[in-house]
């Protein structure tokens, strides 16, 4: 799965870093590349407890760098999104394959801590004195 999502990643950034008004296409981010993220994501859904709560990202080290690239790659949509409203990204799956990859970052991140039996806390604080 590394390798692919790598691969992703490659293409994607070859999008970004590619003028639309150069007329040159490498490789295209389309619907199948996202759909294949969704299939990923379900996979390892089914193979880990998901939260049903926000959570306190990083219980493991192995998590908290997936939460950290998760994060990065939240910022990484945004600015496609003003890209796109710039008219400087015309795919829109590109976003939407973001906005997948990060999902199934969180995924991966609480898959990591299933396999490392451990368990992200709940984001929510307790009053003085109590603990969740």
């Amino acid at each position: 799965m590394s390798e692919e999502l790598q691969r992703g990643l490659y293409a994607v950034g070859s999008e970004l870093g590619t003028n639309p008004e150069a007329g040159k296409e490498f490789v295209v981010t389309g619907p199948a590349e996202v759909a294949r993220l969704e299939v990923l994501m379900r996979e390892l859904e089914e193979a880990a407890p998901m939260p049903r709560e926000f959570i306190l990202p990083g219980a493991t080290p192995a998590s908290a760098a997936l939460d950290l690239a998760r994060a990065i790659t939240r910022r990484a949509e945004r600015r496609c999104v003003t890209l796109a409203r710039e008219g400087g990204l015309t795919n829109r799956d590109v976003g939407r394959w973001l906005n997948r990859l990060s999902l199934l970052l969180f995924v991966l991140g609480r898959y990591e801590e299933s396999a490392a039996g451990r368990r992200a806390e709940a984001a929510r604080s307790s009053p003085p004195g109590r603990s969740n």
